[in-house]
C-alpha cells in the first residue's frame, strides 16, 4: 500500500518539476531579451561616443548574465582572430552554438541575429539608427515574452500538479 502512496508522490513531484521547469523557460526568456536589449545599448553607446572598435565592444560585456555575456565574448574572440569571417558569420556560428542556452522563440532568435548581420557595415550614424530600429524591435519581444509569462507562468505550474494528480488517480 505504501508503495502505490510513494509511486504517486514521484509522479506528482514530477509533473510539478515539469510545469516549474516550462514556468521558468518564460522566465528566462525575459530575462535573455533583456539582455540582449543591454548589449545593444551598450554596443550603440560605445559607436556614439567612443567609436570603440566592435572587438573591444563585446569583450567589454562580460557583466550582462550568463548566456549573453558569453556569447559576447565568443564574437569578440572570433573577431580577434582575424581569420577573414565577417561579424555577421561569427554572430551566427555563436549564437548556434549557445543555442541550448538560450530560451527564445524563433521571432526572438531572428531580432537577436539581426545584431550581427547589422553591425560593420557602414558608416558609425548608419549603425546608429540599425542599432536604434533592433532596440525597439527587442523591446517589442521582451513585452509580448513579459505579457507571455503574466499569462502563462501560473498555468504551467498549476497544470503540473493538476496533471500528476490525474496520472495518480487514473493509476489508483
Amino acid at each position: 500500500m505504501w508503495v502505490k502512496w510513494l509511486g504517486g508522490l514521484f509522479i506528482i513531484g514530477a509533473c510539478v518539476v515539469l510545469g516549474r521547469r516550462q514556468a521558468n523557460i518564460l522566465r528566462k526568456r525575459e530575462m535573455q531579451l533583456q539582455g540582449f536589449l543591454q548589449l545593444c545599448h551598450r554596443i550603440e553607446t560605445e559607436i556614439s561616443y567612443g567609436q570603440t572598435p566592435l572587438p573591444q565592444i563585446f569583450q567589454g560585456c562580460q557583466t550582462l548574465p550568463f548566456p549573453i555575456a558569453a556569447i559576447a565574448k565568443e564574437t569578440a574572440s572570433g573577431l580577434a582572430a582575424q581569420t577573414g569571417n565577417t561579424l555577421w558569420v561569427i554572430w551566427n556560428d555563436t549564437l548556434a552554438d549557445f543555442a541550448p542556452f538560450l530560451c527564445l522563440n524563433k521571432a526572438d532568435m531572428e531580432v537577436v541575429q539581426a545584431i550581427g548581420n547589422e553591425l560593420g557595415l557602414s558608416y558609425s550614424r548608419e549603425q546608429m539608427k540599425k542599432l536604434q530600429l533592433l532596440t525597439v524591435r527587442l523591446q517589442e519581444q521582451e513585452r509580448l515574452a513579459h505579457e507571455e509569462r503574466v499569462k502563462m507562468e501560473r498555468v504551467w505550474q498549476v497544470l503540473g500538479w493538476c496533471s500528476g494528480s490525474m496520472l495518480v488517480l487514473l493509476f489508483m
